[in-house]
């Protein structure tokens, strides 16, 4: 059988009001006492039955997390962050993917309701039509990465407007003056903002710099990255782009392999820059020079802002709490100063054509 609170009691000869007490940290025993009692419960194997504690406090203690897709990594670090932090204050927590779809989205918002969470924690905003179903069961929702028009009321994320503009800055003192914007999926939202920080130092140089748009399609993976970099690796041989910025790190993770592949040098005939600084960045071939945002800070300022509003006692409605952090660039070797580079790539292409006329 189970060890339960009156075994440990018994152990040591105290009612089970102060044992309770003891193991959940409430005022009232001696802190000579509550080591003692803990002491024992961990020597005979006692384990809280928090289910049970959850009926009486009449609370679920749990959260929802919903994730536009767990394929990408920068989401995933976020996720990780959340969980290893409120699982260490008992809260259980239901990830859910919700495939960036809407309504896919509102059907796990149904669930997660349904399953009585306490608080939702969204990358990215939830559909407008989830809003009076959350609000009528006094559930608080936070907002991180991305958002569209005004910050939501209760928000962690970064500044992508300064880090499109960082980024560009970066490419435009190297010397590139033909760069291309690679773009994904969620441009209508916070990759739009980096597009306008990019466009910003863009405009700055007077027409100075030309820049191109390239549309990713496909998602903000790895995979799509690579499937969209063909019109990228023609500007590079025709000459008409010596530096990319990719809306992130993945993006630029495939348009590497595409560079790699078609036998483009980076950063002799192209730099690369991503955003995200995921683990991976540090590690690709070469180190990839990025923008960074931190996913465990969010996540971790993220759940901090959650417990504030599920335990401090206030009106969540009626106040806002807004959290935008500034993003940093992390030069690697994947940018260079440009020379002679994007030349000798329309060179070399030219020169293998001549020699090869299937190519």
């Amino acid at each position: 059988m189970p060890i339960n609170l009156k075994d440990v009691a018994r152990e040591v000869n105290l009612s089970i009001n102060t044992v309770s007490r003891a193991l959940r940290g409430l005022q009232g025993v001696s802190e000579a006492r509550r080591q003692q009692i803990r002491e024992v419960a961990e020597r005979i194997g006692y384990r809280p039955n928090r289910a049970a504690r959850r009926l009486v406090l009449q609370r679920s203690q749990s959260i929802g997390i919903l994730v536009p897709s767990l394929n990408i990594p920068f989401f995933a670090e976020i996720d990780i962050a959340i969980q290893e932090m409120l699982q260490e204050k008992s809260y259980f927590l239901y990830t859910l993917n919700t495939r960036d779809d809407p309504a896919h989205t509102m059907e796990c918002i149904e669930l997660l309701v349904e399953h009585r969470i306490e608080g939702l924690l969204s990358i990215g905003l939830p559909p407008p039509q989830s809003a009076e179903l959350l609000r009528s069961h006094n559930i608080p929702v936070v907002v991180m990465v991305m958002f569209q028009g005004d910050l939501p009321p209760h928000f962690v994320g970064y500044d992508d407007e300064a880090g499109g503009y960082q980024a560009a800055r970066h490419l435009i003192g190297l010397g590139h003056t033909r760069i291309a914007y690679f773009t994904g999926k969620w441009e209508s939202d916070h990759a739009s903002l980096r597009r306008t920080g990019f466009s910003r130092a863009v405009d700055e140089t007077m027409g100075r710099v030309v820049s191109r748009v390239v549309f990713d399609n496909y998602d903000n993976t790895i995979r799509s990255g690579y499937q969209s970099a063909g019109g990228i690796v023609d500007m590079i041989r025709k000459g008409e782009v010596s530096a990319v910025m990719c809306v992130c790190d993945a993006v630029a993770f495939g348009l590497m392999h595409m560079l790699n592949e078609q036998e483009l040098r980076i950063p002799e005939d192209v730099s690369v820059i991503g955003y995200d600084n995921i683990e991976m960045a540090e590690f690709s071939i070469p180190p990839l020079t990025t923008i960074s945002q931190d996913a465990s800070r969010i996540g971790r300022f993220g759940s901090n802002l959650m417990l504030q509003m599920l335990e401090s006692g206030e009106d969540w409605s009626k106040v806002r709490h807004q959290v935008l952090l500034e993003p940093s660039l992390v030069a690697r070797q994947s940018t260079a100063r440009l020379g002679k580079s994007g030349e000798s790539a329309a060179r070399r292409h030219r020169a293998k054509a001549e020699s090869n006329p299937a190519v």
